[in-house]
């Protein structure tokens, strides 16, 4: 049960990073102006920041991807709360491990070589708690099955 729990948790924390800058790749100052430490604290025109990943040259497909990545743990636990008998099915189990896979790739491509900020160590944090959750509890459902199997 405390498990689930982790996991809904990891799935709402990994939804909300969507919505936080992942990460930052460099920042470029203006060669014309040396500006001071202030005024890059406060964001001068003369900072320019680029990130580690091109979101507007990607395609609309890879778009709807890497939303998918951030969104598919939270839809499978509002699933999972309506139809709670699906929860123990081995092939729900290895699907949510899949997509955790599949999530970590996408979040890779997206913070890739670039300096993590609070939304890439929160989605991280929580897609690497949902998989090791997901993984417990299939390796948890795959002795319990064996052991029927025994008997």
């Amino acid at each position: 049960m405390k498990l689930n729990l982790l996991k809904r948790l990891a799935a709402l924390c990994l939804f909300i990073s969507f919505f936080l800058p992942l990460s930052q790749c460099s920042v470029q100052k203006d060669p014309t102006q040396t500006p001071s430490t202030q005024e890059i604290l406060t964001a001068s025109p003369s900072v320019d920041v680029r990130y580690a990943y091109n979101a507007d040259h990607d395609t609309m497909m890879f778009r709807a991807v890497n939303v998918f990545a951030f969104t598919w743990p939270l839809m499978l636990t509002l699933v999972l709360l309506v139809y709670a008998k699906f929860e123990h099915i081995l092939s729900v189990q290895i699907t949510a491990i899949a997509l955790c896979l599949a999530s970590a790739f996408c979040l890779l491509r997206l913070t890739s070589f670039g300096e993590l900020l609070i939304g890439g160590y929160l989605a991280w944090g929580s897609l690497i708690t949902y998989f090791l959750v997901s993984l417990t509890q299939f390796l948890q459902r795959v002795r319990q099955v064996w052991s029927l199997a025994e008997n």
